[in-house]
């Protein structure tokens, strides 16, 4: 009995370690959103961001702030409201883009 409760004790531990809780991993990968009814998609890494046909550019996540460093620098609040959804608010205007993570 005393392994078993070990078995599900480390089950859960290795489980919770697996699952990105932080803004700086889950943004990880690549996410999809449409600009003017034209689907985009943005790959992040863990220091730039990339549009395909573009150069990848620096970004900076601290908590939910995301800037990133391009011409005209923008500055977003990233909020995670399920692991495959991000949403990216502009402080300025409120206004909220959503993007689907791609798998």
């Amino acid at each position: 009995m005393k392994n078993l409760y070990l078995c599900v004790f480390l089950t859960i531990l290795a489980g919770c370690q697996a699952v990105p809780n932080t803004p700086s991993q889950k943004i990880l990968g690549a996410w999809q959103s449409e600009v003017h009814g034209f689907p985009i998609v943005q790959i992040y890494d863990e220091n730039t961001v990339s549009i395909s046909g573009h150069d990848a550019v620096a970004y900076q996540l601290v908590e939910d702030s995301l800037l990133v460093d391009s011409i005209g620098a923008s500055n977003r609040i990233v909020s995670f409201p399920s692991d495959d959804e991000m949403w990216q608010t502009d402080p300025l205007t409120g206004s909220v883009q959503q993007f689907s993570r791609l798998k």
